[in-house]
């Protein structure tokens, strides 16, 4: 027997390859059963579309595709995570604040197409004794690599840039 207990605890992560992430545990999971094993799913939300389409794959590759392509998530752009941390929640909060209106209004300026999204708290926001915030740039696929040049040039001492991070949230 084999059984997913609260699987809707998995797809409500903050993240925008939660559902990819479970997707593929439970095909995984499937695949390496034996064949005369029961399988459960435990959710509160039957109708949602990794449930709908357990038996089409093309059908939830398809749908996660159209919504990562109206969002503009990978693969049609490019992530860049620049974040922060100090031992003063304030003063972090304050450094990310900052260099979001610095990079922000350089952006309109310059005319770059790039999307930048608020600063927000990173979880866990205390880890390894600082507090940590961060900012989420979606680029062009074409010109990830130059804008990424571009974006560096703001973020000083103790900032630290991940382009194509595996986690949004984690430090």
């Amino acid at each position: 027997l084999i059984i997913f207990v609260d699987i809707d605890r998995q797809l409500a992560q903050p993240e925008y390859n939660a559902t990819e992430g479970t997707w593929h545990t439970i095909w995984k999971t499937q695949y390496m059963r034996n064949t005369d094993s029961r399988f459960l799913i435990q959710t509160h939300n039957p109708q949602s579309t990794i449930f709908r389409s357990l038996g089409e794959p093309d059908r939830f590759y398809r749908t996660e595709l159209q919504l990562r392509k109206a969002l503009f998530y990978p693969p049609y752009s490019y992530f860049v995570r620049c974040f922060y941390g100090h031992f003063n929640k304030d003063v972090a909060k304050k450094q990310a604040e900052n260099a979001y209106t610095q990079i922000n209004s350089t952006l309109t300026k310059d005319k770059k197409c790039i999307i930048i999204d608020s600063p927000y708290e990173m979880h866990p926001n205390y880890y390894r004794k600082k507090y940590w915030y961060g900012i989420l740039f979606r680029l062009q696929p074409k010109t990830w690599y130059e804008d990424t040049q571009w974006i560096s040039k703001f973020f000083g001492p103790g900032w630290r840039i991940d382009p194509n991070p595996i986690s949004i949230l984690s430090p």
